[in-house]
């Protein structure tokens, strides 16, 4: 797939579940983060869910994004989850 295809998949996605290279629910993708690039996003934005914890925004470099799967609604990292940064 090409990137910009990614982009436009990404951009639709707001509300999708991401889950890790390994098929773990790590949250909601809550928006794109751009910032040094106009063509793409620099991270994705995730929101989790921590029982107890409330929630909190996570980030993750686009560059770990494997796909968005429209169908089903969710999009796949290639990274684990604990390569989520917090933001």
């Amino acid at each position: 797939m090409e990137t910009w295809q990614l982009v436009a998949r990404l951009a639709e996605a707001e509300g999708y579940d991401v889950y890790d290279r390994d098929g773990q629910n790590i949250g909601q993708l809550e928006h794109l983060l751009y910032r040094h690039h106009a063509d793409r996003p620099d991270f994705i934005i995730i929101r989790r869910r921590f029982l107890f914890l409330g929630t909190r925004l996570d980030r993750v470099p686009f560059e770990a994004v494997a796909d968005v799967d429209d169908e089903a609604r969710f999009v796949r990292l290639t990274t684990p989850a604990e390569a989520v940064v917090r933001h």
